[in-house]
């Protein structure tokens, strides 16, 4: 029997679903100005890294903050389509987390989801105007994402690689050369340093030290785990511009920079302690909004530069064809 088609949508049913997507969308951003505002709280402030080392190089960051506060815990998040292209079914029964899809020209897709409402420090650029309005996108509209965890192999015989092996040691040796070209162009080079090598050099201790009459970055070397982990401290402070960080608020802008980037490259797989950034809790309470989301875009752009510099992004492939 031939399918019967659909009648066609009344003026007055896409008057009603535009409303219904306006007071969505209106609810979505109201949720994510919350979210920024709770950043001041330490605890906030490490989910935020997490996700923003997981996955946000290809969502912004309100969609970072929508997706952590509906999901904690996600560490790969994709739509529904995307998931499907990669050869895992959403399970049965999963809610995902909503966040907020440009829609440019006729249509939205997943893709502009991923790439929509860039940090103003991004967006800001002459052709966008002084607003940081980029240009072909006329609002916005809710869009539903979710996280490895909720999906499945398609084919039931395929291993089910969830949680993802995280192979730290392994992304250490292939991402080192990338790290130390970085650091090279600040003007930098890399030393390793183990300990008794040179009596007169004294005890560095564990960790790094940034010589500016030689330019040289030192590492006490422990392993190229430890060694990759200590060079991305040290390019956080290079990149931040920020030498001599000591404790408090500068040195946990540090730890948070360090702690995308080691995330994104695979160098840890570990949530960060919030008790590390009790420094930034004492800072940004009692600011307002603007405050935090300047003091987030620079960890941000900081981390994004580095990553994109030492692992750059593939481009985005086609959204596959929805089935009718």
């Amino acid at each position: 029997m031939a399918k019967q088609k659909k009648a066609p949508a009344t003026e007055e049913q896409k008057a009603e679903w535009a409303e219904a997507r306006k007071a969505k969308v209106a609810a979505l951003k109201d949720r994510s100005d919350e979210a920024v505002a709770a950043l001041a709280e330490p605890k906030a402030w490490a989910a935020m890294l997490h996700g923003m080392g997981c996955f946000g190089r290809r969502y912004s960051l309100r969609n970072v903050l929508l997706i952590i506060t509906q999901l904690p815990g996600a560490t790969n998040v994709n739509g529904f389509w995307t998931w499907k292209a990669q050869g895992r079914d959403v399970r049965k029964g999963q809610h995902g987390a909503a966040i907020l899809a440009a829609m440019r020209g006729t249509k939205s897709t997943e893709g502009e989801a991923q790439e929509q409402a860039k940090p103003a420090a991004e967006q800001a650029t002459p052709a966008e105007g002084a607003q940081g309005e980029r240009k072909g996108v006329r609002g916005f509209k809710p869009e539903t994402v979710f996280d490895i965890s909720q999906t499945a192999p398609t084919n039931p015989d395929a291993p089910d690689l969830c949680p993802p092996v995280v192979d730290a040691d392994r992304a250490a040796i292939v991402h080192w050369p990338a790290i130390v070209a970085r650091i090279a162009t600040h003007g930098y080079d890399v030393e390793t340093w183990t300990e008794g090598d040179d009596e007169e050099d004294g005890d560095q201790g564990d960790g790094y030290e940034i010589d500016t009459d030689s330019r040289t970055v030192r590492l006490t070397t422990n392993g190229d785990l430890a060694d990759a982990r200590q060079a991305v401290h040290a390019l956080a402070c290079l990149e931040l511009g920020q030498l001599d960080t000591g404790e408090g608020y500068e040195a946990a802008v540090v730890d948070s920079v360090a702690h995308i980037v080691m995330s994104g490259l695979k160098l840890t797989a570990d949530a960060p302690d919030p008790e590390d950034f009790d420094a930034i809790g004492e800072a940004l309470s009692d600011t307002d909004p603007e405050t935090i989301i300047e003091a987030v875009e620079t960890v941000a752009q900081a981390a994004r530069d580095i990553l994109d510099a030492i692992d750059p992004m593939p481009e985005p492939a086609a959204r596959p064809t929805r089935k009718s």
